[in-house]
């Protein structure tokens, strides 16, 4: 439970910085990243997506 738990987070945390990064560059690519992010949730890229 806590691996999973742990994986998750990593996750988690990887969007975030994911998304910091995108947000950085440019407004506009912030809103691309985030839809990126959802599109690599939905096919199975990435686990989950923080929203």
């Amino acid at each position: 439970m806590s691996a999973f738990y742990d994986s998750e987070s990593r996750v988690r945390e990887k969007n975030s910085v994911l998304l910091s990064f995108f947000e950085k560059k440019a407004p506009e690519t912030a809103i691309y990243g985030e839809k990126y992010l959802k599109n690599a949730a939905v096919h199975g890229m990435i686990k989950s997506v923080k929203t």
